[in-house]
């Protein structure tokens, strides 16, 4: 069932000041607009798409109700919303009548309904690294979401703290004269949660993002997780390499040797990225202490101009050895879909947002983004 946002007049009408019916009534909420018919966009969009959605409904999320109209048929809302960027702040919700029965049907399958969900929301296995795999049901669409936090945009808008966020956003890339629209789909633990997004493992992510085309086919994951310990970065990363022995490797941010005595040393973020046949995959390690930054180089070990995979395994995994804690991202990217995101006509963080806008910038060096 497509879940509607349904009111009770009675309640509404107490909050706002005004008198309500002996009985009450009972509406579901069909259509928002401004009041001077202008396009919304934006967030200011968003916001009304929830305020549709919400069950049930909360005189809260709305800055200032000025105006009631009701007749046989139809209850329409008036109110201003200050968030708006525009300077017209007036906005209307439609309503239509609903029976008791339908309202209440309606409440106890959408209850039931998330419940569903929420029993749902376990540890999703990404072990494999395989963009086949099968999405956990919650980050089925965008409804699915909705159901988990249903209020978390006004949340956020007023300030309020939750628990669990969840992402939804949507991207159009170009390829030449090719536009591809993708979709994000995930769900984010806070740090001091003990709930588990994904695990690669024994490695536990509290931040999981899936990618997808038009056609809901996955084209890439990325994980990350805010607090990291040593041991676990490195059984994350012997996993990884051992899972794939014949891809190739290049590194970014590692001390690098350009003879007996010249050194760059190592950066803020370090990463690592495997090349296999039909996908890439990326770890990240970022927040290198000030005291190993300092250094810049331990014990003169570096890169050499060759940065072979022994050579980057062995280097990586003697400054992870140095790092007691950090916050870790694993990307996990089918290789059209890596080369799309990378094309210098998408570097732009209104195209790319979030954690793929992170993925095309922060381990590249100044070249590469010239390219």
């Amino acid at each position: 069932m497509k879940y509607i946002g349904i009111i009770l007049l009675h309640a509404l009408i107490f909050l706002s000041g005004c008198r309500a019916h002996d009985h009450g009534s009972y509406w579901m909420a069909i259509s928002s607009n401004k009041i001077n018919w202008e396009p919304m966009r934006g967030i200011t969009l968003s916001y009304m798409e929830m305020l549709i959605k919400a069950q049930p409904y909360d005189n809260l999320l709305l800055d200032s109700i000025y105006e009631m109209v009701e007749s046989k048929d139809t209850l329409r809302i008036n109110f201003y919303y200050h968030g708006t960027g525009e300077v017209d702040k007036r906005f209307v919700l439609h309503y239509v009548p609903v029976s008791k029965a339908k309202y209440e049907q309606a409440v106890g399958e959408l209850k039931s309904r998330r419940h569903e969900l929420l029993k749902s929301m376990v540890s999703w296995d990404a072990s494999a690294l395989d963009l086949n795999t099968t999405r956990p049901p919650y980050l089925a669409d965008r409804t699915a979401m909705d159901l988990i936090n249903p209020m978390q945009l006004a949340l956020e808008l007023t300030q309020t703290f939750d628990k669990t966020k969840v992402v939804y956003e949507s991207t159009i890339v170009s390829k030449n004269d090719s536009l591809q629209r993708f979709r994000t789909l995930g769900i984010q633990y806070p740090s001091f949660s003990n709930k588990i997004a994904a695990q690669v493992g024994m490695t536990s992510f509290n931040h999981l993002e899936l990618y997808m085309d038009a056609g809901s086919i996955n084209q890439g994951m990325a994980m990350s997780q805010e607090k990291m310990s040593k041991v676990a970065m490195q059984e994350l990363f012997v996993k990884i390499t051992s899972q794939f022995p014949s891809a190739k490797m290049k590194a970014f941010g590692l001390p690098k040797r350009y003879n007996y005595r010249e050194f760059s040393g190592i950066h803020s973020n370090i990463a690592v990225t495997w090349y296999d046949r039909n996908k890439v995959i990326t770890l990240v390690v970022e927040g290198i202490p000030d005291t190993l930054f300092d250094r810049e180089v331990d014990n003169n070990i570096a890169l050499s101009d060759q940065e072979t995979p022994v050579e980057i395994s062995k280097v990586f995994s003697h400054y992870l050895a140095l790092i007691d804690q950090a916050k870790v991202r694993l990307f996990v990217m089918h290789k059209d879909f890596d080369e799309l995101m990378n094309r210098k006509e998408n570097r732009d963080e209104t195209k790319l947002p979030g954690q793929l806008w992170e993925y095309v910038t922060s381990w590249k060096y100044l070249y590469e983004l010239n390219d």
